[in-house]
């Protein structure tokens, strides 16, 4: 079915991570993995043992991991995509947005059926399974709850 070609392709090609995270190079993806583990890991180390040294390798090495990872996210969208505009304060998802879009729009023209008939249908039933993909808020609510709970109670 086209619908499903559609969503496939999407899935496979279009997302932040295949257009962005995917294309980082493997020795900055582990660095940004490893200083997101030291962060978690230092700062789980001062809930248990309460030593100051933890919780400031932990808020640095978290500081360190995002910024890292926002800079290696616009060199690779600098480096892969030259139509994104590149501001002082960084790129915007609109523009990454803009050129899945057009990828997209050249994928379904590509494709056998298409007419503006089957473009309704197909939204349509894209409206209708991001519906039904959504996570209700309270599972959010619960989850986020379930987290900050035993940390809150800690202090």
């Amino acid at each position: 079915m086209l619908t499903e070609d559609i969503i496939d392709y999407y899935k496979e090609n279009l997302t932040y991570y295949r257009l962005i995270t995917c294309k980082i190079h493997i020795v900055h993806r582990f660095l940004i993995s490893l200083l997101c583990v030291v962060g978690l890991v230092c700062t789980f180390l001062f809930v248990l043992n309460d030593q100051t040294i933890n919780l400031i390798i932990g808020l640095i090495s978290t500081f360190l991991f995002i910024v890292y990872h926002i800079y290696m996210n616009e060199k690779t969208a600098k480096k892969n995509y030259r139509e994104l505009r590149i501001k002082k304060k960084g790129w915007t998802k609109k523009d990454l947005d803009r050129i899945a879009l057009n990828k997209l729009r050249t994928y379904i023209i590509g494709q056998e059926a298409y007419n503006v008939a089957n473009l309704k249908q197909i939204g349509l039933v894209i409206e209708k399974k991001t519906d039904e993909d959504k996570l209700p808020i309270i599972t959010l609510l619960s989850t986020g709850a379930l987290v900050v709970g035993p940390i809150w109670i800690a202090f």
